[in-house]
C-alpha cells in the first residue's frame, strides 16, 4: 500500500486451483462454513483489520471464486474492481486495454449496470460501498 499510494484495491486472493489448504484450521473452518471459501475470507478480513488504522482510504479485496453464487447477478463487480485498480496501478498502456475489456463486457456485466440498489453492500465481505464506487469505475473504464 506504501508502494502504490494511487491504487485504491489491493488483492488477497487463492490460487486459481482447487488444492485447498488441508491444515486442521483451514478444513474446520471450510468444513463449519461449508464453503472452501471461508479460510480465505478469514485470511481477507485479518489483513483489511490489520491495516485499517494506517490506510482507512484502501480496500482489501479478495477474488470470489466460490461465493460467486452469494452475490446478486448482473454487475460483475469484482471484474470491475480489477479492470479499475489495474488502471489505477499500472496507468498508460493498461488503462487502454482495461477500457477495451470493459467495453467488450456484456452490458449487464458493466458498472454502469449497477442500479445503486445496495443488495450486494450487505454480501460485501469487505464492506466497500459498492453503490458509491460503481459510477466511479464506469467512469475510468467507459472513458473514450
Amino acid at each position: 500500500m506504501r508502494g502504490q499510494p494511487d491504487a485504491f484495491v489491493f488483492s488477497v486472493s487463492q490460487n486459481d486451483w482447487h488444492n485447498y489448504c488441508e491444515c486442521d484450521n483451514c478444513r474446520t473452518l471450510a468444513e463449519q462454513e461449508d464453503s472452501q471459501m471461508a479460510p480465505v475470507l478469514q485470511l481477507v478480513n485479518r489483513v483489511a483489520e490489520a491495516v485499517e488504522t494506517e490506510f482507512p482510504d484502501k480496500v482489501v479485496e479478495t477474488l470470489a471464486y466460490s461465493i460467486r453464487e452469494l452475490m446478486p447477478q448482473g454487475v460483475d463487480i469484482p471484474r470491475n474492481f480489477e479492470l479499475y485498480n489495474e488502471g489505477a496501478v499500472f496507468q498508460g498502456n493498461p488503462v487502454r486495454l482495461n477500457r477495451n475489456i470493459y467495453k467488450q463486457m456484456v452490458a449487464a456485466a458493466k458498472a454502469e449496470s449497477c442500479t445503486a440498489c445496495r443488495e450486494c453492500e450487505d454480501k460485501c465481505p469487505q464492506s466497500i460501498t459498492i453503490s458509491e464506487w460503481m459510477p466511479k469505475v464506469h467512469a475510468v473504464l467507459g472513458a473514450s
